[in-house]
């Protein structure tokens, strides 16, 4: 009976040692987990270019990953994160960053006023029209635009400007030879136009009569000789 209740206790002892060594790597293993997955936060990177917003997220050892959305931005922002700044993730986590890639300007010079401000709004942009008058071109012809073509539509609308032709703006067309000198009308028939009649007549009056009369009679007498 002795014996019995010594192999129990044996059996008891060993079953506590067990479990104690299982609960000592148990703890071990969720320390060593809570260590490896340190949690972080994610930076605030909203407005910065991608390339500085990329080095920003793997000092803190965070990963970046990039998808391109266009639109009417300063060119290559990052205008999105997911997860979104000052989140608590793991260590090693992939930041997703919206990029804007910039909506560039399209060429509309040439076009018809209607025409040009179909497309832009198409765009969503409703343009500021800037009218001149200029004989050279046709009435309501684009001329010009503001950006220019191919480049990077700014995010304020007042910034996207046409240049329009209006032949009814009343600054008048420039003339096709300016200076030229005016030419003088012929006459009917053809033919040398007239001379000019003179128009100064003489001045001067002819002059009186002498009004001195001789003094001196004549003498009968002989003029006496030498």
């Amino acid at each position: 009976m002795e014996r019995y209740f010594s192999r129990l206790a044996v059996l008891i002892l060993s079953c506590g040692l067990l479990l104690s060594m299982a609960f000592a790597d148990v703890q071990s293993f969720a320390n060593t987990t809570a260590a490896d997955l340190e949690s972080v936060r994610v930076p605030n990177v909203i407005g910065d270019d991608s390339r500085i917003a990329t080095r920003k997220l793997e000092r803190r050892g965070l990963q970046a990953d990039i998808v391109l959305e266009t639109g009417r931005c300063a060119p290559y922002t990052v205008v999105e994160t997911f997860p979104e700044a000052e989140q608590t993730v793991e260590d090693g986590t992939i930041v997703l960053m919206v990029v804007c890639e910039p909506l560039l300007m399209p060429d509309l010079t040439g076009l018809m006023q209607d025409e040009a401000i179909r497309q832009l709004r198409a765009l969503g942009i409703e343009p500021v029209l800037v009218e001149t008058n200029d004989g050279r071109f046709p009435d309501e012809m684009v001329w010009s635009s503001t950006p220019p073509p191919n480049q990077p539509i700014p995010p304020a609308p007042q910034d996207v400007i046409l240049f329009v032709i209006d032949q009814s703006s009343g600054s008048g067309a420039a003339p096709a030879n300016p200076g030229t000198a005016p030419t003088a009308t012929p006459r009917p028939g053809g033919g040398p136009n007239p001379t000019a009649a003179p128009t100064n007549a003489p001045t001067e009056e002819p002059t009186e009569e002498p009004t001195e009369e001789p003094t001196e009679e004549p003498t009968d007498e002989p003029y006496p000789g030498p």
